[in-house]
């Protein structure tokens, strides 16, 4: 009987994960430095994801960041960044007008949005 509802609830959790990628897009990037956007500028943004997670790759004037975000019902979103292959930490994301780069709490279509980790060390946005 044991070997049976073991059976049953692995059965249940590989059918019931999945994953996706995405494909290699172009996007606009910029970073934030001392709170005021620096430039835009060309990047790119390679994304994946599965069972309550996403990761995004994020290619900026040679640097590879990496963003984790964790939905899995929990109480709130969880994120996380890494620089480089560095240590990842956590993150906060936010957004800012796309016509006056000021932070805002309700963006629309085509608002930037923003990511910093918790030390302000990785701070930029992206559309």
């Amino acid at each position: 009987m044991k070997k049976i509802l073991l059976s049953l609830i692995g059965a249940c959790l590989v059918t019931s994960a999945f994953a996706y990628v995405e494909p290699l897009r172009k996007a606009k990037c910029l970073y934030v430095v001392n709170n005021k956007p620096q430039n835009i500028q060309a990047c790119h943004i390679n994304a994946g994801g599965g069972a309550g997670g996403i990761e995004r790759a994020f290619s900026i004037n040679q640097n590879e960041f990496v963003l984790e975000w964790f939905d899995a019902g929990l109480a709130s979103e969880v994120y996380r960044i890494s620089k480089n292959n560095g240590k990842a930490m956590n993150a906060t994301n936010y957004y800012r007008s796309r016509k006056t780069l000021a932070t805002i709490k309700n963006p629309e279509l085509g608002d930037w949005e923003c990511i910093k980790d918790n030390k302000n060390i990785t701070h930029f946005c992206y559309k």
